[in-house]
């Protein structure tokens, strides 16, 4: 046997630990460290053990709960509310090439188990966020039918003639006009000013660049459309334009 069954022995004897200590020659604490880790629990005594702590995986809930969506058509769905892109929604969640992509999102977004679930996200979309999306249509209105005139004048108008020294005069002495384009800007007080998006003065003059008409009226589209899909109509708008007048 060994020492510390020996000395277990001894113990249940009677013995005391520094009468253990001095038979088997070693320290008392040696002694209370084999009544600890292994002589388990004396008669009459109960022996605290350490609860050991064990290390559970957490459950991970998945950021869609639908059981009607396999796992990656729930992802098809939050990545199109990221980018409203059908095709590139599909390829960053199935992985597969372009032409694959746009032939089978389509078909996907027309499954009525995906729009329910774009609709679900939508709305809870809505609800996590203090601006509504009533105030995001107000502002893609406000952006797709914005009117040029509404920041400038312009037209034709007649000016004097300019020379070296001055006004050019007829052989009456009366100053000689010609007509001339003008465009003018209106002051800022009496303008818009979020739907600018940008003003700087170029080479030949101040130059304002207001919002995309085109991308505003899609993405309104998006909101007023059940499947999130616009139109196919073309719409062409110049929306900056130079300061300068010309001849």
């Amino acid at each position: 046997m060994k020492n510390w069954e020996l000395a277990y022995e001894d113990y249940q004897a009677g013995m005391k630990y520094k009468e253990i200590a001095e038979k088997y020659e070693v320290s008392i604490n040696t002694v209370k460290s084999w009544k600890s880790r292994k002589w388990g629990a004396p008669p009459g005594e109960k022996v605290a053990h350490k609860k050991k702590k064990v290390a559970t995986k957490k459950e991970v809930k998945p950021v869609i709960e639908n059981k009607n969506l396999t796992e990656q058509q729930k992802m098809f769905c939050l990545f199109y509310l990221q980018h409203f892109n059908a095709t590139k929604a599909y390829l960053e969640a199935y992985g597969c090439d372009y032409n694959s992509a746009r032939a089978n999102s389509i078909r996907l977004l027309a499954k009525d188990s995906v729009k329910e679930e774009l609709h679900r996200l939508k709305a809870e979309l809505q609800q996590g966020v203090f601006v509504s999306v009533q105030d995001l249509i107000g502002e893609y209105v406000k952006q797709s039918f914005v009117d040029i005139k509404d920041f400038v004048e312009f037209g034709k108008r007649e000016v004097p003639v300019m020379g070296m020294f001055g006004p050019v005069k007829d052989d009456s002495g009366n100053d000689l006009y010609k007509e001339v384009n003008y465009v003018d800007f209106k002051e800022s007080e009496v303008v818009d000013g979020s739907l600018i998006k940008e003003v700087k003065m170029g080479k030949d003059g101040p130059v304002i660049t207001l919002y995309d008409k085109q991308k505003a009226m899609s993405e309104l589209m998006k909101y007023l459309s059940n499947e999130g899909t616009s139109g196919n109509e073309n719409i062409t708008i110049v929306d900056s334009w130079g300061g300068g007048v010309s001849e």
